[in-house]
Parts: structure tokens; sequence; C-alpha cells
């Protein structure tokens, strides 16, 4: 799996989250354990999630002795600009078993 198919899932993992309501942060951990990224390591997913940081899309929020991260409002703008076409370019990728 690409760098930028992971990027796409978690956007939309955490866009779908706070839509629904769920501001509480989402774990690396989870992360990694979602449909779509079962094959991905915490700490690849954990060096995204900072990458993404940098970028200003997501923010950690430290939720009892844990690290969450939730989407910052420019990921959001993001996502509902570009979520549908990443995630057409990334099922496409995914069907035809090609990286992005």
């Amino acid at each position: 799996m690409s760098d930028e198919q992971i990027i796409t899932a978690i956007l939309r993992e955490l866009y779908e989250r706070q839509r629904g309501g769920d501001d509480s942060g989402v774990f690396v951990h989870t992360l990694s354990c979602m449909d779509g990224l079962p094959t991905q390591r915490d700490k690849r997913v954990k060096d995204i999630l900072a990458m993404m940081q940098s970028r200003g899309y997501v923010q950690p929020v430290k939720i009892e002795e844990r690290v969450g991260y939730i989407l910052t409002l420019e990921g959001k703008r993001f996502w509902e600009s570009h979520g549908m076409a990443l995630s057409i370019i990334s099922a496409m990728a995914r069907r035809a078993g090609n990286r992005l």
C-alpha cells in the first residue's frame, strides 16, 4: 500500500468520525487495524501521521496516557476538496493491484 493510499484511509476515517460526532481522537493502533490498513505497522502509520501533522491536517490529542489524532480544520477542508478524487484513485489502484 502506498503512502497516498494510507493518507486517504486516515483522512477518511478521521473525517467520518468527526462528522459522526466523535471528536475523542483516534489512536495509531486503531488506525493501523482498520479496514484497508491491516498490513501496515504502527511505526509506518505514526510516521505518516507525523508528516500529516507537519502539513496541518491532523493534530495530536492526549487522552490519559496515550496520544490520539483528530482532523484539523485544514485537514477537513482538504478532505472535502479532494477526498472524493483520492478515494476513487485509491480504489482503482487497489483493484488493479497497483500502487499509486
